[in-house]
């Protein structure tokens, strides 16, 4: 990262890089890959910007490292990649009045069309890392992978419109009032395919064990990972 600017290691180079929003925090010792990791205070209405990118018609697939920490509020946004409120939003949220479920919600168009929520098994405003990959196939099979582990498998629930996104936001919501992310979130990857089993669980053993560059290349669209330089 160079002062708000955070850059975007995978495919698209600049033109994807990652506006921080009312100072957030930048950490050097509580992060999981690279040297450092984004501190976000709902408090400060603090969140990260991405530029426009089009969702395609190839798979989508959503993977990153968080920690949420006491003040959480429902339904705050890990991310919300839209074109404003109920225009064709993409949405990963925590959920329940104790913090003890996720929501992933697709809109097409201004209709909420499809949204699953799923039990964590316990509340997690506790300060804890974990890996979160969500994917979606061409077919509109969902799955949901915590820490590696496939959490949740649902066929056939559908995909998103296939247009630009403009309102891209990291802890923040489009819907106006609702609660800002409170935590950190480190190596955030935007792919364009569904990722295979295999490598969710490459995604998070090199994230979890090797604090270096990942090698998939192959199957990247957007990354965000602090490297300070």
């Amino acid at each position: 990262m160079s002062g708000t600017s955070v850059t975007n290691l995978g495919t698209g180079g600049s033109a994807y890089n990652a506006v921080l929003k009312n100072n957030p925090t930048i950490s050097t010792s509580d992060k999981v890959v690279g040297t450092g990791a984004i501190g976000l205070s709902s408090s400060s209405s603090q969140y990260v910007q991405i530029p426009a990118f089009t969702a395609g018609s190839t798979g989508f697939s959503v993977a990153f490292w968080c920690k949420y920490l006491p003040g959480s509020v429902s339904p705050a946004r890990i991310f919300d990649f839209g074109n404003g409120a109920s225009s064709d939003n993409i949405i990963f949220s925590i959920y329940g009045s104790t913090l003890n479920k996720f929501s992933l919600g697709v809109y097409k168009g201004s209709t909420a069309a499809y949204n699953i929520q799923k039990s964590f098994g316990s509340p997690v405003d506790d300060g804890i890392w974990r890996h979160s990959v969500w994917t979606i196939d061409t077919a509109g099979n969902w799955n949901y992978f915590l820490n590696g582990v496939r959490n949740m498998s649902v066929s056939a629930v559908g995909t998103f419109n296939t247009i630009s996104r403009t309102t891209n936001y990291l802890g923040k919501s489009n819907f106006p009032g609702d609660p800002y992310f409170n935590g950190a979130i480190d190596e955030f990857f935007l792919f364009q395919s569904a990722l295979t089993p295999m490598q969710v669980q490459t995604l998070y053993q090199e994230g979890k064990n090797k604090p270096s560059h990942l090698m998939l290349s192959t199957f990247l669209s957007i990354r965000f990972s602090v490297i300070i330089t």
